[in-house]
C-alpha cells in the first residue's frame, strides 16, 4: 500500500496488520 496520507493510514491501521508500520 503506499502511505500517502496519514489519514488514509490509520483507516488501513484498522483493517490491516501492516497499518502500523504505514504509520510511520
Amino acid at each position: 500500500m503506499q502511505k500517502t496520507n496519514c489519514h488514509t493510514t490509520r483507516l488501513i491501521d484498522v483493517n490491516a496488520p501492516w497499518g502500523q508500520e504505514m504509520q510511520i
